[in-house]
């Protein structure tokens, strides 16, 4: 049963987290709650695993979007930018603005009204040609930062700079393509990664916001807010 959520404010952002169901069973329910194009989509992942991950994503992502716009789930309705960037076409004169993505079991939903918002999570694992990613895609600067972490760190490093990368790019509506050059990583003084946009101009009052998301050891995750006309108030939340 839907529940009422109040909209963010002007200058919240609201981040969902969301633990994917792994009962094989429930998520072929789920799935004629979607939209055709959700469903033909659906049908082209290979393989049980994927198709669950995406429709349990997809219905927690129109289950939340429906407490906010106070219909049921199946009413929600989606238009896509250019790139592909969604957006709620239906209930329209909202002003809710979303972003989600999916690694593994973890979902992240975000959550504005005030500006372009982006999120993306990666599970941290093995992956077989990640360093000849970093060092077509990343900047000089950004591979040496991979490369001067321990041996056991340097995956986890490549994926936190990743989603900035990806977070700025979906902000954008344009891509992790657009932001892969657009987003430079550096550490602090305390040691933490932390990225700025580069080589685009935007206003101080509306200067892009690019942050890693704390998640524990399995998971990075990072968010990025454009356009936003006062400091960013986020709100980790896990969704039921």
């Amino acid at each position: 049963m839907s529940q009422t959520r109040t909209l963010p404010c002007a200058g919240d952002v609201h981040l969902w987290r969301v633990q994917l169901d792994r009962d094989g069973a429930s998520y072929r329910s789920k799935c004629n709650d979607l939209s055709t194009d959700e469903q033909e989509r659906c049908a082209r992942f290979a393989g049980d695993e994927l198709q669950r991950r995406y429709v349990n994503t997809r219905w927690a992502l129109r289950r939340l979007l429906a407490d906010y716009l106070d219909c049921a789930p199946q009413a929600v309705r989606f238009r896509y930018g250019p790139r592909g960037k969604p957006a709620v076409a239906c209930p329209a004169d909202s002003g809710l603005r979303f972003s989600v993505t999916h690694s593994s079991e973890l979902a992240l939903i975000a959550c504005t009204t005030q500006a372009d918002i982006g999120v993306d999570v990666e599970q941290v694992r093995e992956l077989p040609f990640w360093l000849d990613v970093a060092r077509r895609y990343f900047s000089e600067k950004e591979l040496a930062l991979v490369e001067a972490q321990p041996l056991a760190d340097r995956i986890r490093c490549f994926l936190q700079i990743w989603t900035f990368k990806e977070a700025y790019g979906k902000a954008l509506g344009e891509g992790v393509g657009t932001a892969l050059h657009g987003v430079r990583s550096f550490t602090g003084a305390n040691g933490k990664l932390f990225a700025i946009a580069h080589g685009r101009v935007h206003t101080m009052a509306h200067a892009p916001r690019i942050e890693s998301l704390a998640l524990g050891d399995e998971y990075v995750a990072a968010y990025s807010i454009v356009g936003m006309p006062v400091a960013a108030s986020v709100r980790v939340m896990d969704a039921a």
